[in-house]
């Protein structure tokens, strides 16, 4: 349908959130909007409140999953089902603000970009604040996006909007236990989809207590299997671009995560990613006082963040 802009929301057990997050969508000032809540095997009794909630809706219809395979499975059969010229993705947790799509769209006509990125709000406890490091932090509104700027940032979905063929090109979703919203991004990227930055906050991410991102140990436990960081690395390396800004940005990346690691005391899992990081770039950008990288540098990574963790005892 012309111009038509798909919602899709992967929904398991989120009766308690997902009431916000369509409200925030029919809200929208872009009116020619389809929303796709695929339920991806939810409880009888979860799946029962989201229908009851769903037919107070015009715009909105529930597909439904047998089983749960995962909010990547979960999007990947709402992109099937849409309709829509464009495709937007929400979570059942967070919602959009009223302006983003028609935002978002005027972007993308007026550049002739194939997808869109934009800042977003977080909210923990109640309090709304901005993300951390906004996207304008790294380059100035209407900027073409490349592969180390999407190593280096951190990705939401609330902050994206794609056209469908953009969306069809990198095939989809990835099944993976985090991650996943970073992983299309950059294989997005790879795949030559033309991205622009556009200077606004265009919805509000919010930390559930008990999720997998509110919890970093667990997040880094679930992130082992399938590294968003090393499956970019492999596929640069094979793509002979793993080179330049991305090897270092991507050195540095996996540095961080080798130091998260000694700081949970998984001494071998810090040891392979330090390993891995200097695959990448012989000389991985080390965060931290002047004092630990001098040590760094007399005693190795391992000894240095041994001594580390003593210290701060």
């Amino acid at each position: 349908m012309k111009d038509l802009v798909s919602v899709i929301i992967p929904f398991f057990n989120d009766s308690q959130t997902i009431s916000r997050a369509l409200e925030s969508v029919i809200a929208q000032t872009y009116t020619n909007i389809e929303v796709l809540v695929v339920d991806d095997g939810s409880s009888t009794e979860e799946h029962a409140a989201l229908e009851k909630i769903v037919s107070n809706y015009e715009k909105v219809r529930v597909i439904k999953r047998p089983h749960n395979r995962g909010a990547g499975f979960a999007r990947n059969t709402g992109i099937a089902k849409a309709k829509g010229e464009y495709i937007a993705f929400l979570d059942a947790d967070d919602e959009m603000y009223a302006h983003k799509i028609e935002s978002q769209l005027k972007a993308l006509r007026k550049s002739g970009a194939e997808a869109v990125l934009s800042d977003y709000h977080e909210s923990e406890n109640g309090k709304i604040k901005p993300s951390e490091i906004t996207y304008e932090f790294f380059g100035l509104d209407g900027m073409n996006l490349d592969i180390p700027f999407g190593l280096r940032c951190g990705i939401q979905l609330v902050g994206m909007l794609f056209t469908r063929e953009a969306v069809l090109r990198s095939q989809g979703f990835r099944t993976m236990y985090n991650g996943q919203d970073k992983d299309f991004f950059l294989r997005s990227l790879m795949d030559g989809t033309k991205w622009i930055y556009h200077k606004d906050h265009v919805g509000v991410r919010h930390f559930t207590p008990g999720s997998i991102s509110s919890n970093e140990y667990k997040f880094l436990k679930r992130s082992c299997r399938r590294n968003v960081l090393l499956l970019a690395a492999h596929r640069l390396r094979k793509e002979n671009r793993l080179h330049g800004k991305s090897a270092q940005i991507l050195a540095e990346k996996i540095a961080i995560e080798a130091r998260r690691w000694a700081h949970y005391n998984e001494w071998q899992i810090a040891k392979t990613r330090w390993q891995q990081a200097k695959s990448i770039h012989p000389k991985p950008r080390l965060h931290g006082t002047r004092l630990y990288k001098v040590l760094n540098r007399l005693l190795g990574f391992m000894m240095a963040e041994r001594v580390r963790k003593w210290v701060g005892r």
